[in-house]
């Protein structure tokens, strides 16, 4: 994977926690900017970190730790997987209540707690694919 260089087209410099782009300068995001700071950014870090999580986690099968603690538990590895999602889901949902009562958590919070959920994402389909493929034989 290509290391993607910085975007920083922002007038005041400020950028985005992910290091790769800059902060909105108004209060509504167009189209290009959802482009170019959210998306391009979230699929970067999402590569990024599948990546490094898949060194670091995956042997030989990228899926084994869900299958193996679908076993320790006594359930699928989908149930299993989606307990791990469950609490950051939670974390979360903390988040977004905190908005009401003026507590906001950091921009690289929020990044890294939506980013986790996604990640978990990606990795539920893929199980969910593979048991549809495996069924199918």
């Amino acid at each position: 994977m290509a290391e993607r260089k910085q975007i920083n087209n922002s007038p005041q410099g400020r950028v985005h926690p992910s290091g790769l782009g800059p902060y909105f300068e108004r209060n509504n995001m167009n189209t290009h900017e959802f482009e170019e700071i959210v998306m391009k950014n979230r699929l970067y870090l999402t590569e990024k970190v599948l990546g490094v999580k898949a060194d670091e986690y995956a042997r030989g099968d990228r899926l084994s730790n869900f299958k193996k603690a679908g076993e320790l538990i006594g359930c699928t590895p989908e149930k299993a997987l989606f307990g791990f999602v469950a609490k950051h889901i939670v974390a979360l949902s903390d988040f977004v209540n905190d908005l009401e009562s003026g507590l906001n958590q950091t921009p690289e919070r929020w990044t890294e707690k939506t980013g986790d959920i996604i990640n978990y994402m990606i990795l539920m389909e893929a199980l969910v694919m593979e048991r549809k493929q495996n069924e199918g034989e």
